[in-house]
């Protein structure tokens, strides 16, 4: 399946499915492969991005084609990854992170994954987060400015 020039390689349901995902060496979570242009200097020519936090969390907003629209949960300490179509789903999920731990949330530069989810959306993952006593950290963020390809890896 591809979404917006990125290949994903799983579908998505409503009803969501944690699947194990791909590890690099150390461990950790590799959310995306990138495959960079040969003319981007300065840029590997391989890249993976990895969580190197024990959780995680994505919001792929579809603004223009809402079915393409996805949430899910990254547990990099289980190498278990949560996808869902529906954001009721997602946040049922999300209380189940344990409590007390950091979160990362999971983007790329320009305009983001999330861009255009509805405040009342965030807010509601905010209170999640925010009851459980959970840290939303700052942005896991990478640039695909030079991405001839970009494949999601769940």
């Amino acid at each position: 399946m591809i979404l917006f020039g990125i290949h994903c390689n799983s579908q998505v349901s409503a009803q969501g499915l944690w699947t194990r995902g791909k590890v690099n060496s150390e461990n950790d979570l590799i959310l995306v492969e990138i495959r960079n242009r040969d003319d981007c200097r300065g840029f590997e020519q391989d890249i993976s991005v990895s969580l190197k936090l024990d959780w995680g969390i994505m919001l792929f907003n579809g603004s223009n084609k809402p079915s393409e629209s996805f949430y899910a949960i990254l547990d990099n300490e289980t190498n278990q990854i949560y996808r869902t179509s529906s954001f009721k789903e997602f946040l049922i999920q999300v209380k189940l992170i344990p409590d007390s731990v950091t979160v990362r949330e999971f983007e790329k530069c320009t305009v983001p994954f999330s861009h255009g989810v509805s405040q009342p959306n965030r807010d509601a993952l905010m209170k999640t987060l925010s009851n459980k006593g959970c840290i939303l950290e700052s942005k896991l963020m990478y640039c695909n400015c030079c991405a001839e390809t970009e494949t999601f890896t769940f």
